[in-house]
């Protein structure tokens, strides 16, 4: 009977813990820093590219996503009214394929994604430095970076951000 107890206990622990750790870091953590977006030119979804340098001159929104994750999934209904409400701001999709394939744009075309998106290549996904998701980098007009947000962040913490960002 001591035994159960102590295995029922544990299990409880642990779940507390993993849902206690989920919740942290599907918060979202703000990081300053400085200097300038790396550079790129990456495959738009839909056909063509777009390069950094095409970006300048806006306040820019990267959100590096991937399509297995869930915190992704459930901020793009709030980066999608945010880009809708604030046209001026270039919001940017920039998804990193794992396994999809030639599957990846219908996949990603059935998420409610209002604003385009941008296909991740290694190098990119090096530069950035993604290894949360999602993972979103607010850019100034001139092309550094303001802000860097780990993990799923609503349309109010976009708008400081951005609003940080100058824009």
């Amino acid at each position: 009977m001591n035994r159960m107890i102590r295995d029922w206990a544990l299990a409880l622990g642990v779940g507390f813990l993993v849902f206690w750790l989920a919740d942290v870091l599907s918060r979202g953590s703000t990081t300053s820093k400085q200097g300038a977006a790396p550079s790129f030119t990456l495959s738009k979804l839909d056909g063509g590219t777009v390069s950094l340098a095409d970006l300048k001159g806006t306040t820019t929104v990267l959100n590096f996503f991937a399509t297995w994750c869930g915190p992704c999934k459930a901020e793009m209904p709030e980066f999608s009214a945010y880009a809708k409400a604030h046209p001026a701001i270039q919001v940017i999709g920039v998804v990193v394929p794992s396994r999809e394939g030639s599957r990846l744009a219908g996949i990603v075309h059935s998420f409610p994604i209002s604003y385009p998106v941008l296909v991740a290549d290694p190098a990119t996904e090096q530069a950035y430095q993604i290894d949360v998701f999602p993972t979103t980098y607010v850019l100034r007009a001139d092309g550094t970076i303001s802000e860097v947000i780990h993990g799923a962040i609503d349309q109010e913490t976009l708008a400081e951000a951005v609003d940080h960002a100058g824009g």
